[in-house]
């Protein structure tokens, strides 16, 4: 064990600390189960989506992977059939859970086929893509996938261009366990069945629903503190935030010499949810509502004690 600015690191395994990307922390399971009795008439969050999107139906999923899969069925997509999937950095990593998904219904691939049939954007960790009009102007159905990107998703003009099927995950944003969102044109489904989980995480985000600006700007006060903090150490971020943007995870350059696979086994072994964004010379780390500036603090040092131990 070692100390570093009042911070004790590589401690035991049962006495770390847990960072998770996810804001959900323990000390939120006594509050999400009041929220579920509190909320049990409340229909908040449907009321919140249909009044945002009043073309498109609202279905409460387990989570995004299901709303993922909802959407596909939903395009009666085959076998040789190909999902196209593109991303706000053009990069080419994509997420296991997204593609896994997909091939229960169809092929993927990283660029337009010729047995494409839909694109799916993914809206990376909170930045936003810009190229879903340019997709449907080619007369493709479009999936856009917010997972990371909640705040990003619903602060947008609904006057710009809109995916046919738009996926939200809930726990991404909020402090609660479960839950995603499908939003698909009207007639997708009939009499579709929502699961207890799907019921629950709805109740539950509806009572958090109305503090969705007030989470975005303390996630925006975190990403400029980790900004100022990284900056010592020449560590840039790796998106430019537009506007609208709100960050799921702060994203940061990594220079060529740094074994970034080793980082994400040091991070992660002094209790910080966090990986390589494969394809690019980035990682990320948790930029959420729930961190407080020491906790920050204490990412960062973690971050300085692994380059300190590689220079």
């Amino acid at each position: 064990m070692k100390l570093a600015n009042n911070f004790i690191l590589d401690s035991a395994e049962h006495l770390r600390p847990a960072f998770r990307i996810s804001p959900f922390r323990t000390s939120d399971i006594e509050r999400n189960s009041a929220l579920y009795s509190l909320c049990e008439n409340s229909c908040n969050l449907r009321s919140f989506f249909n009044n945002k999107y009043p073309s498109k139906n609202f279905h409460a999923t387990p989570d995004g992977r299901s709303a993922i899969g909802l959407a596909l069925e939903s395009l009666r997509l085959g076998g040789n059939d190909v999902l196209t999937i593109v991303t706000t950095s053009n990069n080419y990593y994509i997420s296991s859970c997204v593609t896994k998904e997909v091939e229960k219904y169809c092929k993927w691939s990283r660029v337009l086929e010729k047995n494409t049939k839909a694109v799916l954007v993914n809206h990376e960790f909170g930045y936003c893509s810009q190229d879903v009009g340019y997709y449907k102007s080619l007369g493709y159905f479009v999936i856009e996938d917010f997972a990371h990107s909640f705040y990003s998703g619903i602060a947008r003009n609904s006057g710009e261009d809109v995916g046919d099927y738009l996926i939200y995950s809930l726990s991404k944003y909020f402090p609660v366990q479960a839950g995603g969102i499908l939003l698909c044109p009207k007639g997708s489904f009939q009499n579709l069945h929502e699961d207890e989980v799907s019921r629950y995480s709805e109740r539950v985000v509806s009572g958090y629903i109305d503090q969705i600006d007030n989470i975005a700007r303390t996630r925006i006060k975190n990403y400029k503190y980790y900004e100022f903090l990284f900056s010592a150490l020449d560590l840039k971020p790796f998106f430019k935030m537009n506007e609208n943007d709100c960050p799921g995870v702060f994203c940061f350059t990594v220079p060529d010499h740094v074994d970034a696979q080793g980082m994400k086994i040091y991070l992660n072994k002094q209790g910080i949810e966090s990986s390589v964004f494969y394809g690019a010379n980035a990682y990320f780390v948790p930029c959420h509502q729930s961190l407080s500036e020491k906790e920050i603090e204490y990412i960062f040092e973690v971050v300085k004690s692994y380059l300190g131990g590689i220079l």
